[in-house]
């Protein structure tokens, strides 16, 4: 695995036998689309890192994983070219898929309890919600901001 990374990593997320690193490489172990995500399996047949949907356009800093599914967050404004990925985004095993119109600026963590997805960075009125800013939470369907609140800022993890 030495020398597969051509630049920095971030994140680093174990599920199971699945390794998942997230950070600003490309084209990780010389692999085509193998950008800013991968997934290692050590129990796959052919055990080499494996791009996720096409990789994203900019620096992965978190990922969560519920079930099959794989949240992305960090400073990117296209996974797989859908509308509203911005900043933060959902692998579902097939596609990326959008967390409403995505958020304004970069995803630092992420937590997920339940259902709802608790995002922290230095974004600002997450999904159009006053005082959604540096915390929001996700309920599948909107953004909402968290009472009472923070000003605007920067948060840079959480924890559950």
């Amino acid at each position: 695995m030495g020398g597969d990374f051509n630049d920095f990593i971030y994140t680093i997320t174990v599920e199971g036998s699945q390794i998942y690193v997230g950070g600003d490489f490309l084209n990780a172990a010389s692999i085509a689309e193998a950008d800013r995500i991968v997934v290692y399996d050590i129990h796959d047949d052919d055990p080499t890192w494996k791009p996720i949907g096409g990789g994203l356009n900019g620096p992965v800093m978190a990922i969560k994983i519920v079930g099959s599914d794989v949240y992305v967050g960090g400073d990117f404004t296209d996974a797989g070219g859908i509308p509203g990925a911005d900043n933060i985004a959902r692998w579902d095993g097939r596609k990326w898929n959008a967390l409403g119109d995505g958020l304004s600026d970069m995803v630092y963590d992420m937590e997920i309890v339940g259902t709802d997805v608790y995002a922290v960075g230095r974004f600002e009125d997450a999904g159009g919600i006053p005082g959604a800013d540096a915390i929001a939470r996700w309920d599948g369907s909107a953004w909402h901001a968290l009472e009472p609140g923070l000003s605007s800022g920067t948060i840079i993890t959480i924890a559950s």
